[in-house]
């Protein structure tokens, strides 16, 4: 099982890992103070220096026009979830994600940065990277999010890799995926 959380929430213990949980910080620095809220800093999955400083910029010109969300505004206006992405999923920082997939399947990990909304923070991108190597099964019922395989009759869920033909090849199975098939919806 994946977690994730921030770094207030620990050290106010809003927040508290099983005691045989993995506790991961994806941040370039750990300051002093929260090395003992974690097992380990990764800092080969923190963005890239360039990536912040865009979105810093972006943050303090949304904060001097009064806007009201500028962290959404800062990670939506420099597609930093798609920069990430490919920034994360390239060069040796694969071989990181590799291995802590691995750690995924043997026990609970938990993912630490500094934003608490993990929604427009980098490690929902690590989390989603590591459910997507980890062997932890395809997603809840009516979770999948389906799209277009390699195969013009496939389709894979975009989530968990799973395929249709992985999930069920019954008819109801069928029914359910025929907007992706090419057949009519419903």
């Amino acid at each position: 099982m994946i977690r994730e959380t921030y770094f207030s929430a620990l050290a106010n213990d809003d927040v508290v890992p099983a005691g045989d949980a993995k506790v991961f910080a994806v941040v370039d620095e750990l300051p002093e103070w929260a090395e003992d809220l974690v097992d380990r800093n990764i800092p080969g999955l923190a963005p890239p220096e360039d990536l912040l400083k865009v979105r810093s910029r972006i943050e303090d010109v949304a904060e001097r026009n009064d806007e009201d969300d500028v962290e959404a505004i800062a990670w939506n206006s420099v597609d930093f979830e798609e920069r990430y992405r490919a920034y994360v999923t390239s060069g040796g920082r694969h071989q990181i994600l590799e291995a802590l997939a691995e750690t995924v399947e043997q026990r609970e990990v938990w993912l630490v940065s500094w934003r608490a909304r993990a929604s427009i923070d980098h490690r929902s991108v690590v989390l989603e990277e590591l459910q997507r190597r980890a062997d932890l099964g395809p997603c809840p019922p009516r979770d999948h999010e389906w799209g277009r395989g390699v195969c013009p009759t496939v389709v894979v869920c975009q989530r968990c890799g799973y395929g249709s033909t992985s999930l069920s090849t019954g008819q109801l199975a069928q029914e359910n995926l025929k907007p992706y098939l090419g057949g009519n919806e419903r």
